[in-house]
């Protein structure tokens, strides 16, 4: 991490940037910003879900599955869980973490 990194880090929003990254197609700017962000803040969903869609255009099953493993339990019982079972299932078809009960 660069000292520049540090010194946006404090002054931008991880998660807005990252979603503008997202909105160009720049999936690995994205998940960089989010993994420095989620490095400081490991707890934050926000950042987790986000991430999580990073990862869902970058193909990466693995860290998917992964990281929706992590936030599952926080979010099962919330809409976004059934957005990220539908990605789950299309990077994963048949997984066992996706199937909704």
């Amino acid at each position: 991490q660069t000292r520049l990194d540090t010194l946006r880090a404090s002054r931008i929003d991880p998660v807005g940037e990252a979603e503008v990254f997202l909105a160009y197609g720049r999936s690995k700017d994205a998940l960089r910003v989010l993994q420095n962000a989620l490095n400081r803040e490991p707890g934050n969903l926000k950042i987790k879900v986000v991430m999580l869609r990073a990862l869902a255009e970058q193909q990466d099953a693995q860290r998917f599955v992964h990281l929706a493993g992590e936030v599952r339990s926080a979010l099962y019982d919330q809409p976004v869980w059934r957005q990220i079972c539908k990605t789950g299932e299309r990077l994963l078809p048949g997984h066992p973490l996706f199937q909704l009960a």
